[in-house]
């Protein structure tokens, strides 16, 4: 099995369809997530920060194989805003899910080759 293959399958199961991490699925988990449950005085804590979290370096990550420029920066990676409503939260969930479906099948269909180099400038 090549190394695209193998890569693309491991991203699948952890972000979309298995369980392979922690015999969780993280897809299943932030579906069924009680959003109100995570707030704490208008704050969000660990499951919709590291939602964003992902999303973010996804997202970013797109657009680098889109553009060529890696323009994501850590020190925003977790920039969740502190007004985050049940909305927010149903739209993150779909941004993240769409995000790491687009970042597998854009794997997927990479020259083997291009592991071999850097991707962006």
């Amino acid at each position: 099995m090549n190394r695209i293959i193998t890569l693309t399958n491991r991203m699948r199961e952890v972000l979309l369809d298995g369980h392979w991490t922690a015999n969780t699925n993280n897809k299943q988990s932030i579906q069924s997530f009680i959003f109100h449950l995570d707030i704490q005085n208008g704050i969000s804590s660990t499951v919709t920060a590291l939602t964003y979290h992902i999303n973010y370096y996804l997202a970013g990550l797109l657009f680098a194989f889109k553009n060529g420029r890696l323009e994501i920066s850590d020190k925003y990676s977790f920039g969740l805003p502190i007004v985050f409503t049940e909305t927010d939260w149903k739209n993150l969930v779909t941004d993240i899910l769409g995000n790491a479906e687009k970042f597998a099948t854009h794997v997927e269909q990479m020259d083997n080759i291009l592991f071999d180099h850097p991707f962006v400038d």
